[in-house]
């Protein structure tokens, strides 16, 4: 497998990952940004957003994993999405003050899996 095609799907499988957590422990996930969804509307909105969109971005991701043709657009997105996160995370920092250390450690993880979609997509046929 070429290397974009291999940064793709491990992205793919980390959205994954985050995705099915969302759908079946909302309130987990949350916990670890120090947010709640205390009703049953907040969890299917958490639900919608956190697996709901999330799942569907993986199924795009996975479908470019097995079209080459689709891996530059895979990374691209991908590189996209995780920056908006990262760059979001940390601005939200600056603008707020001090925040859980979770949440620079998500910021981080998601800052390498941008530089590293990005490299990918820049070698992507």
């Amino acid at each position: 497998m070429t290397f974009p095609r291999v940064v793709l799907a491990i992205n793919a499988a980390i959205f994954t990952a985050f995705g099915l957590w969302a759908l079946a422990d909302p309130i987990g996930l949350l916990g670890l940004v120090e947010v709640s969804a205390p009703t049953p509307t907040a969890r299917a909105d958490v639900r919608a957003t956190y697996a709901g969109f999330v799942l569907g971005f993986t199924l795009f991701l996975w479908l470019c994993v097995r079209k080459p043709e689709w891996c530059a657009a895979g990374n691209a997105a991908c590189a996209l999405a995780l920056t908006g996160f990262a760059l979001a995370r940390v601005l939200s920092a600056a603008l707020d003050g001090p925040v859980n250390p979770m949440l620079l450690a998500l910021a981080g993880g998601e800052a390498v899996g941008a530089v590293m979609a990005f490299a990918a997509w820049r070698k992507a046929p």
